[in-house]
C-alpha cells in the first residue's frame, strides 16, 4: 500500500476500532498492571509539570510585585525630590525679588545723588566761576 492509502486505512473508524479490541484481547493482568502504572506516572508527571509551572509563575509574580514596589518607592522618592525643588525653586524666586527690589531702591539711591552732585556742580560754578568774567 501507498502511504497516504495506509495512513487512511490506519484512521478509519473501523481499523479504530478492531485495533482498541485487539489491545484489549492482548491485555493480561500483568499487562494491565503495567499499563496503569504507566498512566499513573504519566498522571504524576504531568501533576508535577503543573504544579511545577505554578510554582515557577508565583515566584515570578512575586518577583514582578516586588519590581513594582520598588518602582513605587522610586516614584515616591522622585516625587519628594521634585516638591523639594519645586519649595527651593520658591525660595530663590522670593530671593531674586528681594535683590531685584533691592537694586531698584540703590538705583534709585544713585540717581537721587547723582542730581544732588549735579545741583552741587551747578551752585559751585555759580559760586567759583572759571575763566574770564
Amino acid at each position: 500500500l501507498r502511504t497516504r492509502d495506509r495512513d487512511t486505512k490506519m484512521n478509519s473508524p473501523i481499523s479504530k476500532k478492531a485495533r482498541a479490541t485487539r489491545n484489549k484481547a492482548n491485555r493480561t493482568p500483568e499487562k494491565a498492571l503495567e499499563v496503569a502504572e504507566r498512566n499513573r506516572i504519566a498522571a504524576q508527571r504531568s501533576r508535577d509539570t503543573k504544579n511545577n509551572l505554578v510554582k515557577d509563575l508565583e515566584k515570578e509574580n512575586e518577583r514582578k510585585e516586588d519590581l513594582l514596589g520598588s518602582s513605587f518607592s522610586e516614584i515616591d522618592d522622585l516625587e519628594n525630590r521634585l516638591a523639594a525643588k519645586e519649595v527651593e525653586n520658591e525660595d530663590l524666586k522670593t530671593l531674586l525679588a528681594a535683590k531685584e527690589a533691592e537694586n531698584a531702591r540703590k538705583d534709585t539711591e544713585i540717581a537721587a545723588l547723582r542730581r544732588v552732585l549735579a545741583d552741587a556742580e551747578i551752585a559751585a560754578r555759580s559760586l567759583y566761576p572759571v575763566g574770564p568774567s
